[in-house]
């Protein structure tokens, strides 16, 4: 069973803290989604399996959806898991990664930091905290997911060019 509490929806940014249920195996069915959002995992495990790429997530771990993407989620046990989603509109989304409303595909590595930051974020909107001030901190952590990522696949980037040049 999925469940979803809505703790934040205004200027194009919505937050909620989503509770999955499902017993252990494999999904039963594929899900369709219709946002542009930034998951992070706050407990448990599951595996994602989209566009034929399997990712097994975690709290070292967030995830990005795109509108239309097929979806499904497998347990590896029955403990369940909780999750921040971060949903912002296209404009929102290709300003902070790149003019292109499309998120990456994968997993991306969530830095002790911005794990901290999704999770005071959602205690805050919980809280009933200003409105304009979580918008402005969700903005900000959707964006540190971004230069975490970047930082990653410029590091990849940097290791396999050291690995051709000794090769060489």
């Amino acid at each position: 069973m999925l469940r979803a509490r809505t703790n934040l929806d205004r200027d194009g940014v919505r937050l909620a803290a989503v509770s999955c249920r499902h017993g252990k195996g494999r999904g039963r069915e594929t899900e369709c989604t219709d946002a542009h959002a930034v998951v992070f995992v706050r407990r448990g495990c599951f595996v994602r399996s989209v566009d034929g790429h399997e990712d097994l997530l975690d709290p070292t771990a967030a995830y990005c959806m795109n509108p239309g993407e097929e979806q499904r989620y497998d347990h590896p046990h029955a403990d369940g898991d909780d999750c921040t989603w971060l949903s912002l509109d296209a404009a929102l989304v290709a300003s902070l990664w790149g003019d292109d409303p499309t998120l990456p595909s994968g997993s991306l590595a969530s830095s002790p930091c911005i794990d901290l930051e999704q999770r005071m974020l959602l205690a805050a909107a919980r809280r009933g905290g200003d409105p304009h001030e979580l918008v402005e901190r969700a903005i900000a952590v959707a964006d540190g997911a971004n230069e975490d990522h970047a930082v990653a696949v410029i590091a990849v980037v940097v290791d396999r060019f050291d690995l051709v040049r000794d090769a060489l």
